[in-house]
């Protein structure tokens, strides 16, 4: 998909910003995985618990598997997230080490997803790989559907692009998995 529209918050992303774009079923807000002061801008804006952590998302495994400690992923895992990926289910795995606290919550483990939504693949790619994908709005109200609710709802100028697509049409965020028991954490 060549959108002018990625191509700019593409740019606001890699220059360090925070941006708000449309997922499969919110809008979400997003940044470089391992750019702290973006991720504390997340928090800020959110009001979110440091602790909770983040999602990471990418438009392939290839560009999640580097935040991800891969000796300690069990081979059966891969198949079995064959019938799941891409697509709205993120697994809590484990994390390489050296990772933001903000991005792990201080675990040693981490949240990723592989989209299936062409427009999140493309400002993926576009970024250079894998962005933080959490909820646009503030931490245990509703998530925002539309770039309009996003931009009539924060101050001007709380995030450096507002991506003005549509959200892919499914009816709730992503279910949550623990990606080595394979126990449901969000529904």
């Amino acid at each position: 998909m060549s959108d002018l529209r990625i191509t700019e918050a593409a740019r606001a992303i890699r220059n360090g910003g925070v941006v708000a774009y449309p997922t499969e079923a919110v809008f979400g807000i997003g940044c470089l995985p391992e750019n702290t002061r973006a991720l504390s801008r997340i928090m800020e804006i959110k009001k979110r618990d440091p602790s909770k952590g983040l999602i990471v998302i990418g438009g392939g495994f290839e560009e999640v598997s580097g935040y991800l400690d891969l000796q300690a992923i069990p081979g059966d895992f891969f198949e079995k997230m064959r019938d799941f990926w891409p697509g709205p289910v993120t697994a809590v795995l484990p994390a390489r080490s050296g990772l933001p606290a903000l991005l792990t919550g201080g675990r040693n483990t981490l949240a990723v997803r592989i989209t299936a939504y062409h427009p999140v693949i493309s400002l993926c790619r576009e970024a250079g790989g894998a962005l933080v994908s959490t909820s646009c709005n503030i931490s245990g109200l509703k998530p925002f559907r539309t770039a309009r609710e996003v931009l009539d709802s924060f101050p001007p100028g709380t995030f450096d692009g507002v991506l003005d697509l549509p959200c892919g049409g499914n009816e709730k965020p992503s279910r949550i998995i623990d990606g080595l028991s394979g126990r449901i954490i969000r529904d």
